[in-house]
């Protein structure tokens, strides 16, 4: 967080994106998505943030739900065994 403090002080202060972008070793995309955000949101936006997503890609079961296997599809070690050897 204090690094990007740091970055936006500098382009505050009057200084190129470009060589403050090359000081700070980010790209230009990288340092635009940073300055936009302080833009819009304040020093808040600076902070360090969640990379948790914000939604499950793969939707689970439902809550208090067990679900049951299918007897007739059970399968043991000697079923499978069974069924590979024939």
């Amino acid at each position: 967080m204090e690094e990007r403090l740091r970055f936006i002080t500098e382009l505050l202060d009057g200084e190129a994106m470009t060589d403050v972008c090359r000081q700070f070793g980010i790209s230009r995309k990288t340092g635009d998505k940073i300055f936009n955000r302080y833009k819009e949101h304040g020093l808040e936006a600076v902070s360090d943030r969640s990379r948790r997503p914000v939604r499950c890609a793969t939707p689970s079961a439902p809550q208090g739900e067990v679900l049951q296997p299918d007897p007739a599809n059970a399968c043991g070690g000697l079923r499978l065994h069974e069924k590979l050897t024939t």
